[in-house]
């Protein structure tokens, strides 16, 4: 877990792609290129929470109770519960 939080790959590509999008020139453009931004990250969202929903069960299926998953992921075990159903 350390290996992904101590990672600064997500922070970096979000502080690129604020930089561009504010650094353009043309109001419209910003607002265009935010709102491409929001999509993006909307449909982003939705993809990983598929895969993680998807990983919860095959930790379930493995024999996992819902609160080792919730202190392995830092989550209640509800929030996992939630995860798992969805």
């Amino acid at each position: 877990m350390s290996e992904i939080t101590n990672s600064k790959l997500v922070a970096d590509t979000q502080a690129t792609l604020v930089e561009w999008a504010l650094g353009l020139q043309d109001p419209v453009a910003i607002a265009q290129a935010t709102g491409y931004l929001i999509e993006e990250l909307k449909n982003i969202q939705s993809e990983l929470a598929t895969h993680r929903s998807v990983v919860v069960r095959q930790l379930r299926a493995e024999g996992w109770s819902l609160a080792e998953i919730g202190a392995a992921l830092n989550l209640s075990r509800a929030r996992i519960e939630q995860i798992a159903n969805r």
